[in-house]
């Protein structure tokens, strides 16, 4: 028959007072303790328990960036140095974390008529003029919270006024 020696453990609760002594098997909790192991069990679980769904293309599914589209001298055709410059479909500033496509830089011409033009598109102007959409449908109304539900995309930036009207 296998041993069954026991040993006490002081117990503790959450707080870090001593609660009660526990019995333990012997053949389990008697022994050295490895602390990189230990560690290494930690880290394992603790990477298991992560979502797992970041993805990063492999070297075969990147599609352009690299080599030159075409030689710089001789075909008649206009230099190039990348297919993901932003006048190529697919290219463009939009990769790797890059800002400059929401700043405007200069938004008028220099000379004639020295000024910015009336209805310039520029970033950061969603909702910005009033829209009329129709097509929605009130789902339910809350009238002790003053709630209205609607079916259907409302355009306008967030904590922007909704007017709601009959239709027709």
């Amino acid at each position: 028959m296998a041993d069954t020696n026991n040993f006490q453990a002081q117990a503790y609760t959450a707080r870090g007072t001593q609660r009660d002594a526990v019995s333990l098997p012997e053949s389990l909790f008697d022994g050295t303790v490895n602390v990189p192991v230990m560690h290494q069990a930690v880290k394992a679980f603790l990477a298991n328990q992560r979502q797992g769904n970041a993805s990063t293309k492999t070297r075969g599914l990147v599609v352009g960036g690299n080599q030159k589209p075409w030689k710089q001298k001789g075909t008649g055709r206009a230099r190039q140095g990348s297919t993901r410059a932003p006048h190529w479909v697919g290219g463009g500033p939009n990769t790797h974390g890059n800002t400059k496509h929401r700043r405007p830089g200069s938004i008028g011409p220099g000379t004639d008529p020295s000024r910015v033009i009336k209805g310039k598109k520029m970033p950061g102007h969603y909702g910005a003029e009033r829209h009329t959409q129709i097509g929605l449908r009130v789902e339910k109304v809350d009238a002790e919270r003053n709630l209205i539900y609607v079916r259907g995309a409302v355009a306008g930036p967030k904590n922007g006024i909704v007017v709601v009207r009959k239709q027709g």
